[in-house]
């Protein structure tokens, strides 16, 4: 009997997500796409409307929308290509320069994929709160970090649940074959 030439072959993909971090991207979409709608329907209707806030809605419901398809997927391993994929935003600067680099500010809308093999050292940590503009917001919750760094530089993929951090962490040491965690918070 012969194989039909129609069969597909299984891919190995493997996928962590943070469904904390999902639900609040998207209450923030929500929350920002509620006075972009207001500000159409006054267009629509009465034909005035401040351009300025108009322009401000908008772009604020597009950049929370980039946000969303960015920690949609979560982390992602691709065991065939033997690839890790996560959500932008985590690379960590290695001049001065990265700062002005729009290819670096723009990262946090979209995905980053590294090859495994390229992982030298992976560690967790934790930090309680994180800052905006410098003023320290939500200073109980504490969220869980799984350091990777290569020859790509490093990069500090978050997570709100200390389980799914542990998860990828584990993925991660056992798919390079890393042995006992060194840096272990």
């Amino acid at each position: 009997m012969e194989a039909s030439g129609n069969s597909k072959r299984k891919t190995y993909k493997y996928s962590v997500k943070d469904p904390l971090n999902i639900v609040l991207t998207m209450i923030f979409t929500l929350v920002c796409s509620l006075p972009a709608y207001y500000l159409n329907l006054i267009y629509f209707e009465q034909q005035k409307f401040d351009l300025t806030i108009w322009i401000i809605a908008h772009v604020m419901l597009f950049i929370f929308v980039l946000r969303l398809g960015a920690v949609w997927n979560g982390v992602e391993f691709d065991f065939d290509k033997n690839t890790i994929e996560f959500p932008g935003g985590q690379i960590s600067a290695n001049s001065v320069v990265d700062y002005i680099n729009p290819k670096f500010i723009f990262q946090f809308f979209g995905r980053k994929v590294i090859e495994l093999d390229r992982i030298s050292q992976i560690s967790n940590s934790r930090r309680w709160g994180h800052k905006v503009f410098g003023v320290k917001i939500n200073e109980n919750k504490i969220y869980f970090g799984l350091n990777i760094i290569g020859d790509f530089g490093g990069a500090t993929i978050w997570f709100m649940s200390e389980d799914k951090c542990d998860e990828a962490y584990s993925a991660i040491r056992q798919v390079n074959h890393m042995g006992l965690p060194v840096n272990h918070a």
